[in-house]
């Protein structure tokens, strides 16, 4: 099951890279973003330590919370549909689809 979360939708359309802000641990971090790649393995090239175990979508250690942005997220089997309407995601299985999206750890 596809799962679509976030505003201001728009895709890259001029070649530029994404920008992905991840909040983690009280700091903000601005990393590029690889098409395809998920929210954490952004968040870890970029040597950044976010929580997370399973990276299947199912132990909910990696959640986060879309702050800006939308993503699409392809599986999320812990996530209850009140968690989805406040913006949480389970960053293992989650991929940027705006130019610009900020993920907060820390709420």
């Amino acid at each position: 099951m596809l799962l679509a979360i976030g505003s201001d939708v728009h895709g890259t359309k001029d070649g530029r890279p994404q920008k992905l802000m991840i909040k983690l641990k009280g700091e903000v971090r601005e990393i590029d973003y690889r098409k395809g790649e998920t929210i954490l393995d952004a968040a870890l090239r970029a040597g950044l330590f976010p929580p997370f175990a399973c990276q299947e979508g199912v132990c909910a250690s990696c959640k986060a919370t879309v702050k800006s942005g939308r993503i699409l997220m392809l599986k999320h089997e812990a996530l209850t549909p009140l968690e989805a309407d406040q913006q949480n995601i389970f960053t293992c299985t989650a991929a940027a689809i705006s130019d610009e999206t900020v993920v907060s750890f820390d709420e």
